[in-house]
């Protein structure tokens, strides 16, 4: 069981474990959070030295209440570091909870309330009709493997439902 250490840090650290633990589910694999980084096998966080590392500006500017796709992910599908690093955790995050949903536009909804999917980033950047949320959760495992203690997993795993349409 790889054990892994997220910075204790209030802005992101249930957010970080929630995805990591949506990570072992899709790959079925468990984990052992611990609280001391020099026990763990992989580490994530925002300052010092880490594997992952967190951007810690996203969820900043999810506290700070932007959420809309096109201020969040202006140019693509997946949410860029400061210095335009793929931010996998980020993202995932995102997706799986439907931030861009969150303080919509009245052109936004349908005539039911229901954010439109023309209004969708899903729509925007062609991403519906593939797992997306289950390939990025595979670009993580290819470039930790740990994640999965060691091994990648079949990229044939179940779909992740992200956006009710």
């Amino acid at each position: 069981m790889p054990t892994v250490f997220i910075e204790n840090n209030p802005l992101f650290y249930n957010k970080v474990k929630w995805v990591i633990e949506i990570i072992g589910q899709y790959s079925h694999t468990s984990y052992d959070f611990v609280y001391d980084k020099s026990l763990s096998d992989i580490s994530v966080g925002c300052s010092g030295d880490h594997d992952i590392y967190v951007e810690f500006s996203f969820f900043r500017k999810l506290e700070k209440g932007q959420t809309k796709w096109r201020d969040i992910l202006p140019n693509g599908p997946i949410y860029k570091s400061e210095s335009d690093e793929d931010c996998l955790l980020e993202t995932i995050f995102y997706l799986v909870n439907c931030i861009q949903e969150l303080k919509p536009e009245p052109s936004e909804l349908d005539h039911f309330g229901r954010f439109k999917y023309l209004a969708s980033l899903q729509h925007h950047y062609g991403i519906i009709e593939t797992n997306f949320v289950g390939e990025l959760i595979d670009l993580l495992i290819e470039r930790y493997p740990i994640l999965t203690d060691g091994g990648c997993k079949s990229r044939f795993q179940p779909k992740f439902f992200y956006h009710m349409i």
